[in-house]
């Protein structure tokens, strides 16, 4: 149960931090967070998230927003991915990966390691990314984009 609770707090957090922004240039952004429900035929739906356990999956959606009267171009949004969640990707990501909110990199990171006297890359585990960035370069004025991720709950 404690579990639960601490997911529940950092889901709130980070929504509050997101929710209802209103950033320079009259860009503002909205976040929802979505549980991923899939049926027999494998069919998803999504409903809104208000407590999480583990092993449910999630769609955070943010939306962004230019309500400027010019566009905003070199858009780069990170959203933090909290202790207790972890990534699912596809093999197509459209946002960039971090370890450490510094450095991004296209998904997935390797590693090389030594393995037979041969060094080998092999993608880090999905559950050290703790960052997700995206680049939006162009968002004309009164358009928005919605950037998603995918998490699991641990």
């Amino acid at each position: 149960m404690d579990k639960i609770i601490k997911i529940y707090i950092i889901v709130t957090i980070i929504s509050a931090v997101f929710s209802g922004i209103t950033l320079a240039q009259g860009l503002s952004s909205e976040i929802s967070l979505y549980k991923i429900l899939v049926n027999e035929e494998q069919q998803e739906t999504l409903i809104k998230a208000d407590e999480v356990e583990p092993a449910d999956l999630l769609e955070y959606q943010i939306l962004y927003a230019n309500n400027s009267s010019s566009d905003i171009t070199a858009l780069q949004p990170v959203l933090p991915i909290p202790t207790g969640l972890q990534l699912i990707t596809e093999d197509s990501l459209d946002a960039l990966v971090s370890v450490d909110g510094v450095h991004f990199f296209a998904y997935p990171i390797m590693k090389t390691i030594s393995k037979e006297d041969q060094l080998i890359s092999i993608p880090i585990d999905k559950s050290m990314y703790r960052f997700l960035k995206w680049k939006v370069d162009r968002l004309e004025v009164g358009k928005e984009v919605t950037l998603k991720a995918r998490m699991s709950v641990l």
